[in-house]
């Protein structure tokens, strides 16, 4: 028998295996059949099974005539179903024939689609698997298969199908991160029957806990006391934002809930006890973020009544007095006795507490400790009537004192008092009020607090019961 041993075709169009036979004379041809033997390395020597056998209908034919020893089989339309080894057999009335190689026919199966499988939620950090999948390809060697190969990586994978054709999946397992969010991801087959490659792209959608979480207050965070402030939250955020939390950040960290759930937080008539760090939580399918913002309240002096303090001398009492005010408060000693005296004070500003020593001598006196600052002032007087030093639990000698506390005044900032005020300061002073050296905070020039602390001074107004 004459054939050519291997015959290469694409998948749809028709071919004819050529095939020619010849028997010696004194033989009579009986009958001869096409079989299809798998992909067997050779035909084999005895009949074949009745299921491997070419009928000649439909798309398989006989093109050459028998009677002239011309067995060519044609195939219309060839499927990948009809790869394999072909084999020839014919009987004569003595015996029979067939060839041992056969035909082999190759079909070749442009694949004609591919596709992506992705993860519905690819998640920042959590291992995924993603999978290109180019199927209807044959022989597996004709095609190539390339996936985002300037993005991630993975192992290529073929698998065999029941109609004979090759599935080619490239599997990448990775772990998504921020830099593949929004990353175009292409999955090319390239063929050698194709001019072009078939391909198909897909967007990462990497999902992620919010994050770059961003707070932004009204007036830059500093407001005066019973004014209101806006509080404002972002974040970056994939998949979106599901809910907000606002929490007031207290001395000693722990939160207090503000019962808000919106992005926005406003507080209005604020007081210095509402100052500090305020933190807003933003959380979505994914996670939770937080981020702090500081308020900042500014307000009028508080002073504390004075108190003892340790005086190194037994014939002087030691006073301190303490005020609380944003910016800290400059604090003045005033004393009234039958000889106007001035006092001198060692001072200290810790934030917006403001503390100031004095010590004196001459019982019996009224003592003023007046604090300014430029949002108010307030001051309390002490009519000392007796005084004498003991010791305390150290040893050291506190000041024992007897006295009475004038009224608690507070005043506004000058701008905002009244004018018959100034003339009652004035008025007092000319009785012989005296000026003691004033303790001021460091970030102001002395030339600077001299002129806020008379101008402040000059519209107090001291009341006794």
């Amino acid at each position: 028998m004459d054939r050519s041993r291997y015959v290469t075709v694409l998948e749809g169009s028709d071919v004819e295996l050529h095939c020619r036979f010849q028997f010696p004379n004194e033989h009579k041809y009986v009958n001869s059949f096409w079989f299809r033997y798998g992909f067997k390395a050779f035909c084999p020597g005895g009949d074949p099974d009745e299921n491997e056998v070419v009928l000649y209908k439909d798309r398989f034919y006989l093109a050459g005539n028998i009677q002239d020893k011309q067995c060519t089989l044609g195939i219309r339309n060839v499927s990948s179903r009809d790869a394999g080894r072909y084999c020839f057999r014919f009987k004569t009335d003595k015996n029979f024939w067939s060839d041992r190689w056969g035909v082999y026919l190759h079909v070749k199966v442009i694949p004609k689609s591919i596709s992506i499988n992705i993860p519905a939620r690819l998640q920042d950090g959590i291992p995924a698997v993603i999978i290109c999948t180019a199927s209807d390809v044959f022989p597996e060697d004709m095609a190539e298969i390339h996936f985002c190969n300037d993005i991630i990586r993975g192992k290529e994978v073929r698998s065999y199908n029941e109609d004979g054709k090759f599935t080619l999946n490239v599997t990448v397992t990775f772990i998504p991160t921020l830099a593949h969010h929004q990353k175009v991801c292409t999955c090319s087959v390239t063929h050698s029957y194709r001019n072009r490659a078939v391909q198909t792209s897909a967007t990462l959608d990497v999902q992620y806990e919010p994050r770059e979480v961003k707070i932004s207050v009204s007036s830059n965070g500093t407001i005066k006391e019973e004014g209101s402030v806006e509080f404002n939250c972002t974040a970056d955020s994939n998949p979106v934002i599901t809910g907000y939390k606002w929490y007031k950040v207290t001395e000693n960290g722990s939160l207090h809930d503000l019962n808000s759930n919106s992005s926005e937080l406003h507080l209005s008539s604020v007081s210095r006890r509402q100052r500090g760090k305020y933190s807003c939580q933003v959380q979505n399918a994914v996670g939770m973020k937080d981020a702090e913002a500081l308020l900042t309240v500014l307000y009028p002096p508080e002073i504390q009544s004075p108190t003892s303090c340790f005086s190194s001398q037994n014939n002087r009492i030691c006073r301190v007095c303490v005020s609380d005010a944003n910016p800290a408060a400059n604090i003045t000693w005033l004393m009234r006795t039958s000889e106007n005296r001035t006092l001198v004070a060692d001072w200290q500003v810790n934030g917006t507490r403001s503390e100031s020593r004095v010590e004196v001598e001459k019982i019996p006196m009224e003592l003023f400790c007046i604090a300014t600052n430029m949002y108010g002032l307030q001051h309390i007087i002490e009519n000392i009537t007796k005084a004498k030093n003991k010791p305390d639990s150290n040893g050291d000698p506190v000041a024992v004192i007897e006295a009475e506390y004038a009224e608690i005044t507070k005043l506004k900032a000058p701008q905002e008092s009244k004018s018959e005020t100034a003339n009652d300061f004035k008025n007092f002073e000319e009785e012989g009020l005296v000026y003691a050296n004033i303790a001021f905070p460091q970030q102001q020039t002395n030339k600077q607090i001299q002129d806020a602390s008379i101008s402040m001074i000059e519209y107090a107004t001291v009341t006794f019961k």
